[in-house]
């Protein structure tokens, strides 16, 4: 005889075994991390909302050549280097890029980002600028990833470092606006 309660539980089951399955082929293996059980508790008990947040943030980190800054809002920006391996959780509201046993590292409140902008500006010198960067509801800036050695020396645009920007760009969508809440 079926039953709602064994057909919940079949259903939870499902749910947990295609999260698994994502967290290991698409998230850890691709990054060259190693899961464990803390790891995969984490992301258990993330809220979904903030699920395309660290999907953005992880392929940001996992790429070279990225300087973040972060602005403070009272006049100071802070900048560091991305570097290979750089750790990057999500615990509650909070996401953690670096580790606090390293020179540096950010938190970043995930219930104040709102949305993300991917930005091609020009710059003084006639090049242009290729960042990410996240806002909050009144549209202030919380942190930028810009993409760094864009040109080479003789001031020629790098077709492979654009490209990795435009594969991101449209991974998600094409659109200069992404919207990080569902």
């Amino acid at each position: 005889m079926f039953n709602l309660n064994s057909l919940f539980d079949l259903d939870v089951l499902f749910q947990t075994y295609a999260q698994l399955l994502y967290l290991v082929k698409y998230r850890y293996f691709r990054l060259g991390f190693y899961i464990t059980h803390v790891d995969y508790y984490h992301y258990m008990v993330q809220d979904a909302k903030y699920d395309l947040a660290y999907q953005l943030i992880s392929d940001i980190l996992s790429q070279q050549d990225i300087l973040l800054s972060v602005k403070s809002g009272y006049g100071s920006i802070a900048e560091a280097r991305v570097e290979e391996g750089l750790p990057f959780r999500i615990k509650d509201k909070w996401a953690t890029i670096g580790g606090e046993d390293r020179p540096w590292h950010i938190h970043l409140d995930l219930d104040e980002v709102m949305e993300a902008r991917f930005v091609k500006e020009p710059k003084s010198d006639g090049k242009q600028s290729y960042s990410i960067r996240f806002f909050d509801s009144k549209g202030n800036l919380l942190m930028r990833a810009n993409f760094t050695k864009m040109y080479d020396g003789n001031g020629n645009l790098l077709k492979e470092r654009l490209a990795i920007f435009d594969r991101i760009y449209i991974k998600y969508g094409s659109k200069e606006l992404l919207s990080l809440r569902r």
